[in-house]
């Protein structure tokens, strides 16, 4: 008698022990299509942008359980803080437990926080803001939940608890933040499915993008191609779509405008909210991608000059901006413009800069290295400052050299200074001259730098805060040669650059694989798939 290989799915074993909502409610598709198809998917690698309060917790909770008793898998389950862990664990996971007798069974340790036994298998719960939390602690799969605001050289440690394991599976999910960072770079690298709805009238298939899928005077979801309503029951029959889909990673945009229990009027209603990051990043899934908040790649090569820097003479001012380090990376300027970007290992190239013109300033970050810039300025004196970030409550100066200037130091407002000088760069206000390629380097690490909204817990009122997704250190010696700058020319390096000075800066074409130039391409390029 030939012996019975069927392995029991997912939803066949959802079915079969009748698995309810922490609320009590039968785990059934109607109100979630869309949860379908990645409750049955498990692909080793996966990501979902998502917007909020969609079903995904409740989602990786039950494939945990499934894993655990079907397989016998190692998991971590990661949040951003310890608070977050008690309160989904407890709040969600828990609850989840005691609303189904099979999982209690699983479970004998369901009311415990940091770690369940799952069947023989172990599930561990954990946060990411201190580096001991992912020590010790092995894994077949690792859940990342929230990943934007998780700290991210933690969640990068955590892939050392897989080192020994035959899966290695990672699955992360988070609403997006901003473009490039987070979840957000997770879902570029995959194979980007949309949930694709179909047009009654029309019979095209098309994702649900806001504001085109929405009519505001009919207050109705509609059709991109020939504006019929799409009603809640074409939005419930849609189905996932991948971009590319030879690309391993599986990777799901999840808007609330696919829900079907979302009807248009309340995504008017949001869209009309006065912080646009959260309309984008909670309600559409998609990362903010507004004005000041990114520094793009054509924002600083628009300010290229494909010819030579005018001569800087002995005694003509130069400011030396450089970020220290394991490395030294350094940018040098004149009033001219910036024409040098460059990086070493020592500070050789930096003294001989001192040497070659002698009235030349340099600014150290005081902080990367303790102690050879002190020594340098030391040999330098008057010529080498150290530059402070701090946050200025008391005054509105960006910069503030002190009363004593030759004291060697300069206290600067970062975040401040991080968006003008990024406004300068969007404004064209900055030649930069000397090889593109260099500058090139640049721009892919000022592109690193994105704002978000934070709120001050002393004042109540938001700050606007930079913070990087990977190397900034260019972008940061530009911001000490800019504060040099400042200390040299009457009122400002924005002011004294304008046509009569300078020969106007030749705009740089950047050219993308596809031939066009980011000028060129609509603001939603970068998630656009194809239209099918």
């Amino acid at each position: 008698m030939q012996q019975d290989t069927h392995i029991e799915t997912i939803h066949e074993w959802i079915i079969k022990h009748n698995v309810k909502t922490e609320r009590g409610y039968p785990l059934d598709f109607y109100e979630h299509p869309f949860m379908f198809d990645i409750y049955a998917d498990f692909t080793p690698d996966q990501c979902g942008m998502k917007a909020a309060q969609i079903g995904f917790t409740q989602e990786a909770m039950t494939k945990m359980m499934y894993l655990g008793e079907k397989m016998n898998l190692e998991m971590i389950y990661t949040l951003p803080t310890d608070t977050d862990v008690k309160e989904m664990v407890g709040g969600k996971m828990n609850r989840i437990i005691d609303q189904n007798p099979h999982f209690q069974t699983l479970t004998k340790d369901k009311d415990t926080i940091e770690q369940k036994k799952i069947a023989h298998a172990m599930a561990y719960f954990r946060g990411t803001w201190t580096q001991k939390a992912s020590m010790m602690v092995p894994a077949d799969v690792l859940l990342h939940d929230e990943i934007d605001t998780s700290k991210q050289d933690v969640i990068e440690g955590y892939q050392s608890r897989m080192a020994h394991s035959r899966f290695k599976w990672r699955w992360t999910f988070s609403h997006p933040s901003v473009e490039g960072y987070g979840v957000h770079a997770e879902w570029l690298r995959s194979d980007q499915k949309h949930w694709l709805v179909t047009c009654g009238a029309c019979k095209k298939s098309r994702y649900l993008k806001f504001p085109d899928s929405i009519c505001m005077e009919r207050q109705c979801y509609q059709c991109r191609v020939c504006h019929a309503e799409i009603t809640t029951d074409m939005r419930r029959q849609g189905h996932w779509l991948a971009k590319y889909p030879s690309v391993p990673r599986s990777g799901y945009h999840i808007p609330l405008m696919i829900a079907p229990w979302i009807e248009a009027p309340y995504i008017i209603e949001k869209s009309k909210q006065p912080h646009q990051e959260l309309f984008y990043n909670r309600v559409l899934g998609l990362p903010y991608v507004g004005k000041g908040n990114k520094i793009t790649e054509n924002e600083i090569m628009q300010n290229w000059v494909n010819q030579a820097h005018p001569k800087v003479e002995k005694d003509d001012p130069v400011v030396i901006g450089v970020d220290t380090g394991l490395n030294q990376h350094f940018v040098v300027g004149s009033p001219y413009g910036l024409f040098i970007c460059d990086s070493s290992k020592d500070y050789s190239e930096v003294e001989q800069m001192l040497k070659i013109w002698p009235k030349a300033i340099a600014i150290f970050d005081q902080g990367g290295d303790l102690t050879e810039p002190r020594k340098i300025r030391e040999r330098y004196p008057g010529r080498v400052i150290l530059c402070y970030y701090r946050k200025d409550r008391k005054s509105e100066r960006l910069i503030d050299w002190g009363k004593d200037k030759e004291r060697g130091r300069v206290l600067v407002d970062r975040n401040r200074m991080i968006s003008l000088l990024g406004g300068e760069f969007r404004n064209k206000r900055i030649p930069l001259y000397g090889p593109r390629d260099k500058w090139m380097q640049f721009a892919e690490q000022a592109k690193n730098l994105y704002r978000v909204e934070e709120e001050n817990t002393v004042t109540q009122i938001p700050d606007y805060v930079w913070k990087r997704s990977g190397p900034d250190h260019l972008f940061h010696a530009a911001l000490y040669c800019r504060v040099g700058l400042e200390k040299y020319l009457e009122g400002g390096f924005a002011t004294i650059l304008h046509d009569r000075v300078l020969p106007k800066a030749k705009k740089a074409i950047v050219v993308l694989e596809d031939g066009t130039s980011p000028g060129e391409l609509d603001e939603e390029e970068y998630l656009r798939p194809v239209d099918i």
